[in-house]
């Protein structure tokens, strides 16, 4: 399967499991899947979850510098704040 098949196709097995189990979480996402599958947001939304932010590329941020990890953490948030209903709170 291509990449956008595989995330959308996991992303909506995990809401029909959490809708199963009348259950709520946060999808932590990152912000290239973000730019990729902007529609994964407000469906996240839309099935009574929270989207929180996973950084913008999965760097390790153990090995980020401070400015750089300040930069990545604001560039995901004004991202995913663009398509999402609420801001992001988690991250």
């Amino acid at each position: 399967l291509f990449l956008k098949d595989r995330i959308s196709s996991n992303v909506h097995t995990l809401l029909d499991l959490f809708s199963l189990f009348n259950s709520r979480g946060t999808f932590f996402v990152l912000g290239k899947v973000a730019e990729k599958f902007p529609e994964l947001i407000p469906k996240i939304e839309n099935r009574g979850h929270r989207v929180g932010a996973h950084g913008y590329k999965h760097a390790d941020l153990f090995s980020m510098k401070k400015e750089n990890f300040e930069s990545d953490v604001r560039r995901v948030s004004d991202l995913i704040n663009k398509m999402a209903s609420r801001p992001v709170q988690s991250f």
